[in-house]
């Protein structure tokens, strides 16, 4: 159970931040002149991100030591996968007033 924590934790953030786009792209619709939030990159794909930090974490996993400190690395590494939805929670909060109608 241990060895596939990162995986969750990477997955869960990825979800999370589908999930706050979809609320996001929703929330900011037809706000002056932003008519809809849109997605920053218009090449990411959830599952190439998916695949990104599975492979990431399973190269860290074979090539660094085995101890406590580098799995809480590997796991730090795998928390970074919540940054876009942290991102769309910001759009959310502050889409009303940065881009209400004048």
């Amino acid at each position: 159970m241990k060895k596939i924590i990162p995986y969750l934790v990477a997955s869960i953030g990825i979800i999370t931040d589908i999930i706050t786009a979809k609320i996001a792209e929703r929330f900011t619709y037809g706000l002056g002149n932003f008519p809809s939030y849109i997605e920053s990159h218009s090449q990411y794909s959830p599952v190439f991100a998916l695949i990104l930090f599975f492979s990431a974490i399973t190269i860290l996993k074979l090539t660094m030591p085995k101890g406590k400190l580098w799995d809480m690395g590997i796991l730090a590494f795998s928390l970074l996968s919540f940054l876009g939805a942290v991102n769309n929670i910001l759009v959310i909060i502050f889409s009303p007033y940065l881009f209400r109608k004048k």
